[in-house]
């Protein structure tokens, strides 16, 4: 409510009573003429004109009422609300308890806008009008070890949100894309996937800085593996935070999330899901002898309470001055049901924004991770023995870009992956895998790739990334440069979720 409305529409009719009042006059004064002639025309015609310009008069003079009621009736509640409170002694606590015009002026002011607002949730509830964005992620590849181009199109994302009431809000992200793999032939039509990626439900009003999550969604989970491919710094994902994650940290459970009332920066998450990964962990990867993938760790048909898995985050930051940020986090998550698997990572990114009125941006950034997954050997991995296993997997990455101006960002990036997973031996020779081996192997990535943003929602990325590995990567080569060119589009206002 504006409070200075009532004495701006006070100023308004009082200037237009005037004009009011002369057109009254003038219709009086015609109609006092038209009757002081009436021999001269028509009396059918006469009467009717004097009709018609009665009932104009009456018209304007109900208006002008009206508008000076209007007036008056802001006017008192205007006076009312400046009114000066007296304050009073009560007849029997000695409590103070205000009163005077003001006071039932607060009330009626306070109420008109409880009703305002009930209005508006009545008029919001059950109708749907949400944000619909979406993103178009388009990638050229090239594999120099296997001679292969692709054209993929990785993402073609939807987003659905929208406010529920004032207690929740939902959001939907449908996908439809293709694995982006350089060494691999894409089928033109055939690896074209579509699904849902994210449908969850979040509350906006618990108190304590509380937010609870639930449904599928990204789970607040290292820093890297919660953001959607096209928002990533650069074209593929870190081999390291996909071998130790499993792809994006994809889950569905519940999650809980906390920003204490205090001064300095800092959040709390815990969750409960199935599972953290899009795909099935690296580390319980078995290579069968024909040449097939599956598991090398037992699953069992139900999910007992102990073999869901349990996670919590805590982030940070800290500025450092002169447009820096030091951004700090840290995770771990276990889950303790026949296959036992435990995740922990560390990261940190540095910000600096020289001068704030431009776009130049100097960012650093890293991370750290670990996995380790034990249980029952399945029975293509079980060939006699100890029927326990386990097998690790650890690395991280670390990346620099700069921003100059609004279009150029230049940046480097190198990965190291310390994978373990199991395969299939075939040690008599006789074409049926009677042995089971947990290879270890080591991958570096170095990369480097410079953005050129057409606008803030208009990306096109070059990258190249060298691979160097101690097993075979394919086609005999243990090696390989791979080339990317990158167009991403963003059609509305599609912005992702992110919390550091």
């Amino acid at each position: 409510m504006n409070l200075y409305q009532p004495s701006t529409q006070k100023l308004s009719v009082k200037k237009h009573i005037p004009i009011l009042a002369l057109t009254i006059g003038l219709c009086a004064g015609s109609a006092s003429a038209q009757n002081e002639s009436p021999a001269k025309e028509n009396n059918a015609g006469s009467n009717e004109k004097i009709e018609e310009l009665t009932r104009q008069v009456q018209q304007l003079t109900e208006s002008v009422k009206t508008l000076q009621d209007k007036v008056r009736r802001q006017q008192q509640l205007w006076e009312g609300f400046h009114a000066p409170l007296a304050v009073a002694e009560g007849p029997s606590d000695g409590k103070s308890v205000v009163t005077g015009a003001g006071t039932s002026t607060m009330r009626e002011l306070q109420q008109e806008v409880e009703e305002l607002k009930s209005a508006q949730r009545q008029h919001r509830t059950g109708m749907f009008n949400p944000d619909i964005s979406a993103a178009v992620d388009f990638i050229t590849s090239y594999s120099r070890a296997a001679r292969n181009v692709n054209f993929t199109m990785r993402d073609v994302e939807f987003l659905v949100q929208s406010n529920i009431d004032t207690f929740a809000r939902a959001y939907i992200v449908l996908n439809a894309g293709t694995e982006l793999d350089p060494m691999s032939k894409t089928d033109v039509f055939g690896d074209v996937s579509f699904g849902v990626e994210e449908a969850a439900i979040a509350t906006t009003s618990l108190p304590y800085g509380l937010v609870l999550k639930g449904g599928e969604f990204f789970a607040d989970f290292t820093r890297m593996a919660k953001v959607h491919p096209h928002d990533r710094p650069f074209v593929d994902g870190p081999s390291s935070v996909d071998t130790v994650i499993g792809g994006e940290a994809k889950a569905r459970g519940l999650e809980l999330s906390w920003l204490p009332p205090v001064g300095h920066y800092f959040r709390l998450t815990g969750g409960v899901v199935d599972n953290i990964g899009a795909e099935g962990p690296f580390t319980g990867k078995l290579s069968l002898l024909n040449g097939d993938e599956g598991s090398a760790f037992a699953d069992r048909l139900n999910r007992p309470f102990k073999s869901l898995m349990l996670y919590g985050r805590g982030a940070t930051l800290f500025e450092l001055g002169r447009g820096a940020v030091l951004h700090l986090g840290a995770d771990y998550a276990q889950s303790s049901q026949r296959t036992k698997r435990q995740i922990a990572s560390g990261d940190v990114k540095l910000e600096w924004q020289p001068d704030p009125a431009k776009y130049d941006m100097f960012e650093v950034g890293g991370e750290v991770l670990w996995t380790r997954e034990s249980g029952r050997l399945s029975d293509d991995a079980f060939f006699g023995g100890n029927p326990f296993a386990t097998s690790k997997a650890s690395g991280g990455y670390a990346y620099a870009q700069y921003r100059f101006g609004k279009q150029w960002e230049p940046g480097i990036r190198i990965d190291y992956t310390h994978p373990q997973s199991f395969e299939q031996l075939d040690l008599d020779g006789d074409g049926t895998a009677d042995a089971l081996h947990r290879r270890t192997d080591k991958i570096w990535t170095y990369s480097a790739y410079l953005n050129f943003w057409a606008s803030e929602l208009n990306r096109l990325r070059l990258q190249v990334n060298y691979v160097d590995s101690d097993h075979e990567l394919g086609f005999g080569r243990k090696n390989d440069w791979q080339i990317f060119l990158q167009w991403t589009a963003i059609m509305g206002a599609h912005k992702h979720e992110f919390m550091p």
